[in-house]
């Protein structure tokens, strides 16, 4: 294999390309984390894991959850915003809690996103995907890192998703959410139960309620 290839390999509990997938450090640890747990053979419970581990990175995520109707799952598969990051809403330019997931957004990343997220939802199938939001006066791209990982609520499975901004947020105007262009996307690896782990991922974090009762985070 190319030197320069296998040079690009990290551990986890799989073998994960590195550029090749993932832009940002956060997004790989994160999604590195998800699936040391996931190799338990079930998927993680959201509030066990997502708080500590976000961080300062907690407004950027959201959780997404299937609409039910008639108390049939998936009547309508429609995704939606169960509740939707400061970060994320100011970007969309609008409150996003309830709202149907990318019911705004261009034609083919409404299409090629909705169904990425609903395979996540219903077959737990992870993703991670790159957006553009236009460019900055210097020729910049202002980039959009999303991914969306499967975990357990109850007896649901619901979406943490995360978007990693490689822009300055707090003096960069970049386009609405909703004219996102999608650059790439990829599936992700689902965990193989019987392998025994490779290697250490992350300390346990103290573990808080996530995205505390009439807060926002």
């Amino acid at each position: 294999m190319d030197a320069r290839i296998m040079s690009s390999i990290i551990e986890f509990p799989v073998r994960v390309p590195d550029e090749d997938i993932f832009r940002h450090e956060e997004t790989r640890r994160l999604y590195g984390a998800w699936l040391g747990e996931a190799r338990r053979g079930r998927h993680p419970a959201l509030g066990a894991f997502a708080p500590g581990r976000l961080g300062r990175w907690l407004s950027w995520s959201g959780v997404a959850e299937l609409v039910e109707e008639a108390g049939e799952p998936f009547a309508d598969h429609r995704p939606r915003w169960r509740l939707a990051g400061s970060s994320i809403c100011k970007l969309a330019g609008r409150e996003l809690d309830g709202e149907e997931m990318f019911a705004g957004w261009q034609r083919f990343e409404r299409s090629m996103l909705k169904r990425m997220i609903l395979r996540t939802l219903r077959e737990g199938h992870p993703f991670v995907a790159r957006l553009e939001l236009g460019t900055t006066p210097g020729g910049r791209e202002f980039g959009l890192e999303m991914l969306a990982l499967p975990f357990v609520e109850g007896k649901r499975t619901v979406a943490l998703v995360f978007f990693r901004p490689s822009f300055d947020t707090v003096t960069l105007v970049p386009e609405p959410l909703d004219k996102a262009r999608m650059v790439s996307l990829r599936a992700l690896d689902l965990p193989a139960t019987t392998e025994p782990p490779r290697t250490r991922l992350l300390d346990p974090a103290p573990v808080v309620p996530l995205f505390g009762a009439g807060g926002r985070p």
